[in-house]
Order: structure tokens, then sequence, then C-alpha cells
């Protein structure tokens, strides 16, 4: 006699198998996925909206994605164990998320970010909150963020929420920051520091803040937090530092332009009617 703990153990697996073949199909009527599985997420955006230009693919895909299950929990990771989903982070938006916000330094130097929470794959790659997980980790790459995880690899979970976002009229992700900027490009340049040291003084110039913040001061403050944490090292070798040990987004992957762009009710509209 099989017991209940296998029998359940059983049907997962032929439900996880029954679900990867529904997300195939559909991936493949996209044009993301190729007739032998490979996914190709370059020019991911276009494919999709080409598919969905037709009535009866808008039709099709509603019925075939109600078939599946997208399930999210909330969890705890630390954000050295997280990965990057798209190919480009800006360091001047990081880091005017760090400058700006001396509470958020206080909480993840302490250890923990209990900030709006962060949309991540089932392998751990960041859907949705990269700058916020990028800060979070140049600043201590052992802090554990809270996390939203749903039941998907990203290279499914980035397809099919952009599929439902394009059906629902929302915008993917917008750039949030200069492209010159981009962390990757530039997490290996000797002039890091350099470059760290120009963005904070431009940002202690530009009027981008809330009205009657003195900037100087909350950068300092900024600054001094990370110093005494750090027995006095120099904060922006240490950031630099920190940049260097980010995770390698892999070539499969796309731009910030092409990512998913949830707002929390969104991804609660989906995980409910899903």
């Amino acid at each position: 006699m099989i017991k209940f703990s296998e029998y359940r153990m059983v049907k997962e697996m032929l439900d996880k198998r029954l679900n990867q073949r529904e997300y195939n199909d559909i991936l493949k009527q996209m044009g993301v996925m190729s007739e032998d599985g490979k996914v190709d997420l370059k020019n991911m955006t276009e494919k999709i909206n080409n598919f969905l230009e037709s009535e009866e693919n808008q039709k099709k895909f509603l019925k075939d994605i109600k078939k599946v299950d997208i399930e999210g929990k909330k969890v705890k990771v630390k954000a050295k164990k997280l990965n990057p989903g798209q190919t480009a982070i800006y360091l001047d938006q990081v880091m005017s998320r760090i400058l700006s916000n001396p509470k958020f330094v206080k909480k993840v130097l302490n250890g923990k970010v209990k900030d709006r929470d962060i949309l991540i794959s089932s392998d751990n790659h960041i859907i949705d909150g990269h700058h916020r997980w990028c800060a979070a980790f140049i600043l201590n790459p052992k802090c554990k963020i809270k996390c939203t995880r749903i039941n998907l690899p990203i290279e499914i979970a980035l397809p099919i929420l952009n599929a439902i976002l394009k059906e629902s009229n929302s915008k993917n992700q917008e750039q949030s920051g200069e492209e010159k900027h981009n962390i990757f490009k530039l997490a290996y340049n000797k002039k890091l520091p350099i470059e760290l040291n120009d963005i904070t003084e431009k940002m202690a110039k530009k009027d981008t803040w809330k009205t009657g913040m003195d900037k100087k001061k909350m950068i300092g403050d900024v600054f001094e937090k990370l110093q005494k944490k750090n027995k006095d090292v120099n904060p922006l070798l240490y950031l630099a530092k920190n940049i260097q040990k980010l995770p390698i987004p892999h070539g499969n992957l796309t731009g910030r332009k092409d990512m998913p762009q949830l707002k929390d009710d969104e991804l609660k509209d989906i995980l409910k009617k899903y």
C-alpha cells in the first residue's frame, strides 16, 4: 500500500511535469522557446507583443494560463544567495537609494530588510526589485531580505508575467538610471571608487531629494554608519569591494526595459487569479 506522503510526493511531481509542459507550449507559441526547448529572452517584449496582437492568440493565452498554477510564498533570503534577472542595474540609482535613506542603511547593516518585498523566481533570480536588492547587497551581502518567491524559474517567469501584464495593460520597467552607470560594466573597473565618489558629489548637488533635507549631512550620516560597522574602512572602498562580489547575470537574460514591473496589488491579483 502506498503511504499518503508518498502519494502526495508522486502527485506533486506529476503536477510539476504537467505544468512544465503547459508552460513550454505557451512559450513556444510566443516564439520565446524553440522546438528543442531552448529559451531565448532576447527581444522578449517584441515577441510577446507580436504574439498578443492577434485576438485569437489573446484568448488562447488566457485560456492556457488558467490551466497552470502560479503560486507565491514569503521567504527570507540572504542578499548573496540571490542573482540578477536582468543585464543592467544602474549604479547612480543604487547610490541614490543608499545615500538618501539612512534608515535603510541602518536596517541592512543590522542584517535585515523589512522594506517592500522583492519578487524572486524559484531558482532565486530577481524578477522585480533589482535596485533595492543591489543596494542591500553592496551594504551587507549577508543581510536577509524579505521576498516573495513564485514557483517558476526565471526563464519561464519573465515571459509569462510579461504576457499577463501586457493583457492587463500594465507597463514594463522604465529605465531608472543612466546606461553609462550599468553596475555590471563598472564592477571590475579600477576607477570604480572614483566613479562612486563622482556620483556621491553629484547627489549632494542635485535637487532630487525631498525639500528641506540636508543632503550633505545625510550622506555624512550614511558614511559614518559604514565606517563604524566596518572598522573605519573608507566607505567608498568598502562599497566598491562589495560591488565586485555581485553575481554576474548569465548571457540569456534581457535588459531592464524588458522586465515586468509588478506593484504589490498586481502581484496578489496574479497569484489569486491564475
